[in-house]
């Protein structure tokens, strides 16, 4: 009877481990809370300082207890014969939404040299001057020749440079959204691939979007590791997919275990534009995989030609859907403007933070809005 109640008091509480490899996480999460256990984030800890260039790294896992569906038998008598009813306990979930206010609250992501440009412009505008004016704003704040030009030619432009310079703004925002309604949104299939360059981000991704069908959506899932001419080693996910309870299965040697019932999540090596060969294996080996959602991950903190030479290899694999990576340290999010309207890829979320439950937001053309204009308006 006292271990029920100890057990009860737990229920519902989170509890933190640190552990250094998968065998030990089950082992612990297992033995301390039991087999009903449920994980609610993992969180990769490094080393500080020059600590981390010579230990491993750990894993932070919170965890808890779910509220049992229903109380046993011998328990509901009891609680009848003493007229008693327990509340039910809720189980916590993650809520990415609120977790990206707190990191954006934390850190903050408007940049001062942005202030500084729209400040300037405000001094310098008149009635006479406003379309120069605020060409010029965008022109500094990311926004290629491509997109003005559009911009320019649109239907509403003759009203947009017609006002002040913050009603000119609030106007683009407008055509922003609506040139971003005009993106082909294509739904997810039952396989979906995340590929990109070597420190994109796409193994964190990958884990992200994992986590939302595990955690939030309540689905089971299956990880494939794809190999390439470049080694794909798989320690980290391995021990990410053996929290959570998910398979990791590898290309050709556990094709007959691919449940077709369950969204399979596909690792690819980390990729360059220009391996025309590797590239055309990889693209070949997901045709034969039947993966019809290829997702390009991009990071954000990339120059703009690194941006379009990221796309050129999403091209070259069959991309659909597009994640960028790093929002968190990225200042000045106009400049993605044009990669996100133009690069014809459906765009997935936005990932910012090392948090491989959370850390990511579904709604980039708010959040890119928000950035690009709030400090000016």
């Amino acid at each position: 009877m006292t271990e029920t109640k100890e057990f009860k008091s737990m229920v519902g509480k989170k509890f933190r481990f640190v552990v250094s490899s998968a065998e030990e996480a089950v082992k612990v999460i297992r033995g301390q809370l039991g087999y009903n256990a449920k994980v609610l984030e993992v969180n990769q800890i490094g080393g500080k300082g020059l600590a981390k260039f010579i230990s491993s790294p750990k894993l932070e896992i919170i965890a808890t207890i779910p509220a049992p569906e229903a109380l046993p038998d011998s328990e509901k008598k009891g609680e009848e014969n003493n007229g008693k009813k327990e509340e039910a306990l809720v189980e916590p979930k993650v809520d990415p939404e609120k977790t990206f206010k707190k990191v954006e609250e934390e850190h903050g992501f408007v940049d001062e040299g942005y202030k500084k440009i729209v400040q300037t412009a405000r001094q310098q505008a008149t009635p006479n001057n406003i379309e120069k004016t605020l060409l010029n704003v965008l022109e500094k704040v990311g926004f290629d020749s491509t997109l003005l030009t559009n911009l320019r030619s649109s239907e509403g432009w003759k009203n947009i440079r017609s006002g002040s310079l913050s009603h000119a703004l609030l106007d683009v925002a407008e055509w922003l959204r609506g040139e971003y309604a005009r993106i082909n949104v294509r739904p997810l299939s039952k396989r979906v691939a995340f590929l990109g360059t070597p420190g994109s981000g796409k193994t964190t991704a990958l884990c992200k979007a994992i986590s939302k069908e595990v955690f939030i959506e309540q689905n089971r899932a299956q990880v494939m590791k794809l190999e390439g001419e470049t080694p794909n080693p798989d320690d980290a996910l391995r021990v990410f997919c053996d929290v959570l309870g998910v398979s990791l299965l590898r290309d050709r040697i556990d094709l007959e275990w691919i449940h077709e019932n369950e969204r399979l999540y596909l690792d690819l090596p980390g990729t360059s534009f220009g391996e025309k060969e590797e590239n055309l294996s990889l693209k070949k080996r997901l045709d034969e995989l039947n993966v019809d959602t290829r997702v390009l991950i991009v990071n954000s903190l990339y120059e703009n030609d690194l941006i379009k030479t990221a796309f050129l290899l999403g091209s070259e694999l069959g991309a659909t859907h597009v994640v960028f990576s790093h929002i968190d340290e990225l200042k000045n999010v106009a400049k993605l403007w044009p990669h996100l309207l133009r690069g014809g890829l459906t765009p997935l979320f936005l990932s910012h933070g090392q948090n491989l439950t959370a850390d990511r937001t579904d709604q980039p053309l708010e959040f890119l809005i928000t950035k690009t204009f709030g400090a000016a308006l």
